[in-house]
């Protein structure tokens, strides 16, 4: 469609050029006997072009229409392109692909809370005054000399702890670290295929309203040929001028028309290279979508099933879910012993003890016994978060199966629009050719020409948005089944 109407723009434009030089020629005066050489020379080669205009014109409509064909396979822009372009230039993609990392990262954090821990530690202090050891005994009294050296503490230690048991909180704290990531993974998946289709959409969308475009041009044409044939026929009196300034009339609304669908077109472009990262004044060059498969022949449960697996909506739900409960069964343990295992070095340099060096190994027990009832109300909070969910996760199964039906209906229905649009396409050129032939013999009115171009142009229209619509409608499927 986007290449006819490019051929048929230049193919008017060439013709067009030779009939200025075939008038041009009609206006030239007759040589003289004093012409010069370079006057009688061009007036020679205009006289040869116009004389070879219909090979001239088959040759270089070959020549233009292989040259489009070359440049449009060469550079232009699938959808397939258009969605690599998007992934690497849109952020919210970026943002949730990071945001999944920091989950996994969070989760690997998690995972390693059962191993020991090291920690070491050490201070270095000055004294004002080295305290001593200064006490009565039974043989009498004892004084040491300074406890530190030279006033100064040094002290170093390192210790390792080791949980043991915990009451199932780090169970339940990995458990829903894990399906935080999952629902991270999940959301980021999600999220790539909205902005997917929403590219889909917009690059759907730029090729439907550059073919409105070609439609308003063809049907300005139309009126201008119209025009000047009512032109004539008022000039000899064929027709009233009534006719003349209702073609003027309606040739200056579809001019308006043109107009206003090309700056649709123009938004439409913006929209597009603001999807997938370009600039936004880009005159992109779109490839026309390739028509898609039938999926299963349409069989509504066996896409309902696979719907239902494959919906990253689904399993992110799931996951929130799963990490909630977990979550809850971490809180609760809150409320149980926690015993852990602790070893330990510690070095002190004194001048007065036996030994500076001591290492030491034991159990640590913590149990919160009473706090007011939080942790019971945190597990309730957190059980009933998880119930709301269930129920989220309910209505989108249902949702996705109302989506699923409706992408088929749209695909069904679309598909017949096309079928029909492209018969009446070709009835109105059929009736619109045969109304100007009987206008020009005075058996229909002017009305007539005006309503049959006004046809032919809407069923156009209709013919184009059916085409694009069905292509939509497959990429939606795509997505509602989770393969986009």
């Amino acid at each position: 469609m986007k290449q006819t109407s490019v051929i048929g723009a230049a193919v008017a434009s060439i013709a067009s050029a030779l009939r200025l030089c075939k008038s041009a020629v009609a206006r030239l005066p007759p040589l003289s006997s004093n012409a010069t050489p370079l006057r009688d020379f061009v007036r020679k080669t205009l006289k040869r072009l116009c004389s070879q205009e219909k090979k001239l014109m088959q040759r270089m409509v070959s020549a233009l229409g292989l040259c489009i064909v070359l440049v449009l396979g060469a550079g232009a822009e699938n959808i397939d392109e258009a969605l690599a372009m998007a992934r690497r230039a849109n952020t919210t993609i970026a943002a949730a692909t990071l945001s999944a990392e920091a989950a996994h990262s969070a989760r690997v954090a998690s995972e390693r809370s059962r191993l020991p821990s090291l920690d070491v530690n050490g201070s270095w202090a000055r004294l004002e005054h080295s305290p001593t050891l200064d006490m009565m005994t039974p043989a009498g009294r004892l004084q040491s000399p300074s406890i530190f050296k030279d006033n100064t503490i040094k002290i170093a230690g390192a210790n390792i702890t080791l949980p043991l048991y915990t009451g199932g909180k780090l169970a339940g704290s990995i458990t829903a670290s894990k399906a935080e990531s999952e629902l991270a993974d999940a959301n980021a998946v999600r999220t790539d295929a909205d902005i997917r289709l929403a590219v889909v959409g917009a690059y759907l969308e730029v090729l439907r309203a550059r073919a409105a475009v070609a439609v308003g041009r063809t049907r300005v044409d139309a009126l201008q040929s119209h025009a000047t044939t009512v032109q004539r026929l008022y000039e000899h009196e064929g027709v009233p001028k009534t006719d003349l300034l209702a073609v003027a009339v309606v040739l200056e609304n579809a001019r308006a028309d043109a107009l206003q669908a090309s700056g649709s077109a123009q938004g439409a472009e913006e929209a597009y290279n603001e999807l997938v990262g370009e600039p936004l004044e880009r005159a992109a060059l779109l490839d026309e979508p390739t028509p898609l498969v039938n999926h299963d022949r349409g069989d509504l449960a066996l896409l309902t099933a696979e719907a239902l697996e494959h919906r990253p909506e689904l399993q992110a739900l799931a996951a929130e879910r799963e990490a909630l409960l977990a979550a809850a069964r971490a809180t609760h343990a809150d409320a149980l012993p926690q015993i852990g295992l602790r070893a330990g070095w510690q070095h002190l340099e004194t001048q007065i003890l036996d030994r500076n060096d001591v290492a030491s190994i034991g159990l640590g027990f913590e149990w919160k016994v009473f706090d007011g009832g939080q942790t019971a109300a945190r597990v309730s909070s957190l059980q009933l978060k998880s119930r709301a969910v269930a129920r989220l996760l309910d209505e989108a199964k249902v949702g996705i199966r109302r989506e699923v039906n409706a992408a088929l209906r749209a695909i069904a229905e679309s598909q017949s629009r096309l079928e029909a649009g492209t018969h009446a396409v070709a009835a109105s050129a059929e009736n619109l050719k045969l109304t100007l032939r009987l206008y020009q013999t005075g058996l229909v009115t002017n009305t007539a020409v005006l309503e049959a171009t006004s046809a032919s142009a809407e069923a156009q229209l209709r013919r184009d948005t059916a085409f694009y619509d069905t292509a939509r409608a497959n990429y939606q499927l795509r997505h509602a089944l989770g393969r986009l």
